[in-house]
């Protein structure tokens, strides 16, 4: 297994866990580190309540104009704004483009689940969501991978720290207004408490925690919750002085395919009598080993993050794998005006290697240096003032074929492998119409070879070839769309073109003024535009 050099982490939501998230890998990343052999970017984060970012001491550069812009600057998407809305959009539009993402969302793994799982596997990508069940309990992983083998009979627990903790409180005496109010202050409970004591919490997790199991997540429809809202002190304290305590307990027998959340009068010899306070406790029981109990704090924002931070680390062990190696395959294009001058070239083999630093794969394409296709056109005037398209072809596409290779020479002297190629070297394939082919198809074997022998193959834009076998060009913004098609044609969700605008707009900004910044393109629109 190959080390991955680094994970770029895009948090979204700065709530109590979000918080504790930014904070761990703000403060604790060298350890964390060390113990990971992996670097880990904090790259983008995005709240709602600005003031966060303050508090937290999160750096200007690091706040994300959108979830798109998140999502496009990391590796890993963490998603801990809770519900659905948006935190469902986020999470779908993650994985539609390939990301990983960590959730500790257990209404939305209750409920969208079996979608968020499908999508994730459309897209050859994973989604994480051990912080959804427990706190800091590592149940998903435990059902997952150590009772791989074991056929899981039932499963019973404490599951919601807030219920807990005012349960605890009522047996020291304590009312139920007084200590869901501490719960409050402690920042154990929300503002709007009712999912926590009506019992919807715990019956989320036991949602997540069957469909850990089964393999599909039933949702919480059919399930009898219970809560707690009714429960008044003298409840409690009958039980108490009866030799019993109240607790809220969901439970799943696979057996009887049956799920429930209920307040449960335990006896003292029953394994969760003493989980106290926001304590959270898990029983499992299999057929071949027996019964285990896991246990750890519930409510907080650290316990969730400590769960949320082993995912991290899950997600960049996976990121270490091959089947991972083939998605950080990157196409990084640049336009004339970044190549105009040999200064500029370095600066590009630069940034090209940084990104091949930060254990990306990049596949660079190359437009001509500054106006060398405007003077190459002159010269032809000069020569014939009605020259032939295929000629024309032959001299234009000169230009990409001489940016090429010199930015794979500037790339050998950083000491980065790079070889240089012409479109129709690697076989971008056209139809015969010169000075304004269009692309009908790619068999790029070779440059499938050199990414697996950790080369950067150097791509001329604007060229190809036609069946007949002669060099085509595809017309004004042809190196951006052969970015495109190699992109598309790699699998890729993104594809980076670097240009002296501030993206693509509606017509070339120096000659229509008004032209407007396009937000959002299609593969097909994209190729589509610039073939105009």
């Amino acid at each position: 297994m190959r080390i991955v050099k680094s994970v770029r982490i895009g948090v979204a939501g700065l709530g109590t866990v979000g918080s504790s998230v930014v904070d761990i890998l703000m403060n604790r990343r060298a350890e964390i580190e060390r113990r990971a052999n992996c670097k880990f970017i904090l790259s983008k984060v995005i709240t709602r309540t600005k003031t966060k970012y303050e508090l937290l001491g999160v750096d200007e550069s690091l706040i994300a104009e959108d979830f798109e812009d998140l999502i496009i600057n990391s590796d890993v998407v963490i998603e801990t704004i809770g519900g659905f809305g948006p935190a469902l959009d986020l999470v779908k539009k993650a994985l539609n483009m390939g990301k990983l993402v960590i959730t500790a969302n257990k209404d939305m793994i209750s409920e969208y689940g079996n979608l968020l799982l499908e999508l994730a596997n459309e897209n050859g990508t994973k989604i994480f969501f051990e912080a959804s069940v427990g706190g800091g309990i590592p149940i998903i992983t435990f059902l997952q991978d150590y009772l791989i083998s074991q056929n899981v009979k039932k499963i019973r627990g404490i599951l919601n720290g807030t219920t807990n903790f005012i349960l605890t409180k009522m047996i020291n005496n304590m009312d139920f207004k007084s200590a869901l109010k501490l719960a409050q202050d402690y920042g154990y409970a929300e503002a709007d408490p009712s999912k926590d004591i009506e019992g919807y919490d715990t019956a989320y997790k036991i949602s997540v925690l069957y469909g850990v199991v089964k393999g599909r997540f039933p949702g919480i429809s059919c399930m009898k919750i219970e809560g707690i809202s009714h429960v008044r002190i003298e409840d409690v304290m009958d039980a108490y002085e009866n030799g019993k305590k109240l607790k809220l307990v969901g439970s799943i027998d696979f057996e009887r395919d049956e799920m429930k959340v209920e307040l449960m009068e335990l006896e003292r010899d029953d394994p969760l009598w003493n989980v106290d306070g926001v304590e959270n406790a898990v029983m499992v029981e299999t057929d071949l080993a027996g019964s285990f109990l896991l246990r750890s704090r519930g409510a907080g924002g650290y316990p969730t993050a400590t769960a949320i931070i082993s995912d991290i680390l899950r997600a960049s062990n996976y990121m270490s794998t091959k089947e991972y190696e083939k998605r950080r395959v990157i196409v990084m294009k640049f336009g004339g005006t970044s190549l105009e001058t040999i200064d500029k070239i370095k600066k590009v083999a630069e940034r090209v290697k940084g990104r091949k630093l930060e254990g990306f794969n990049p596949v660079v394409v190359v437009s001509a240096m500054g106006d060398t296709t405007d003077r190459l056109l002159d010269m032809a005037k000069k020569v014939n003032m009605n020259p032939s398209p295929r000629e024309i072809d032959m001299l234009i596409s000169t230009g990409e074929q001489q940016s090429s290779a010199l930015m794979s020479m500037a790339l050998q002297s950083l000491g980065v492998n790079a070889i240089s190629f012409t479109g129709d070297q690697l076989k971008i394939m056209t139809d015969g119409t010169h000075t304004n082919a269009r692309i009908i198809g790619i068999m790029g074997e070779r440059i499938h070879e050199m990414i697996e022998k950790d080369y950067v193959p150097v791509v001329t834009g604007f060229r190809g070839v036609s069946p007949s076998g002669d060099i085509t060009t595809l017309g004004r913004g042809g190196s951006d769309m052969t970015a495109v098609a190699l992109a598309h044609y790699l699998g890729l969700k993104i594809c980076e073109i670097y240009t002296d605008v501030e993206g693509v707009y509606t017509a070339d900004p120096k000659v229509v003024p008004s032209a407007k910044p396009i937000r959002e393109l299609s593969w097909e629109e994209m190729i589509e535009l610039s073939s105009q």
